[in-house]
């Protein structure tokens, strides 16, 4: 028997691959730029685990098929993107607030460089979310006989 290569897996690894790009645009945004100097260790920790995990969600699905374990390993996925986003969410409220609702800063170039690649990785960290539902709903593909 050969074993396919269903959703479950590819969109568990485009949850990993995006999760990797909006750690980037997190990183770049908070400290490639001369507007923000507050990199958030915990951040990177927490998406670190979720990559980590979709890998291993994705790996595991191949070996085991259907079991509890792939259920729970989604389940933390999602949780922690979307802990992702709303921590970054928090750190950049204000800076939102005031590059796009006011007068205050609106020559300042560095500062909206640096908002946008937030904006980025709280999108990426959103759509990993969305794509880690999805391959939960999906669930791993049955073996070819």
């Amino acid at each position: 028997m050969k074993k396919k290569l269903g959703a479950h897996f590819w969109l568990n690894s485009i949850t990993a691959v995006l999760t990797v790009i909006a750690v980037m645009a997190y990183i770049i945004g908070a400290v490639g730029f001369a507007y923000y100097d507050d990199l958030n260790t915990t951040i990177l920790i927490i998406a670190g685990a979720a990559v980590a995990a979709a890998v291993a969600n994705a790996l595991l699905t191949v070996k085991m098929g259907d079991k509890l374990l792939l259920s729970l390993l989604g389940l933390t996925i999602g949780v922690a993107l979307v802990a992702c986003a709303l921590m970054i969410t928090e750190a950049r409220v204000y800076s939102i607030g005031v590059l796009l609702f006011s007068e205050l800063e609106k020559d300042n170039v560095e500062g909206y460089n640096a908002l946008y690649c937030s904006l980025t990785a709280m999108g990426g960290f959103l759509v990993a979310a969305v794509c880690n539902v999805a391959s939960n709903f999906c669930g791993p593909q049955k073996d070819e006989v």
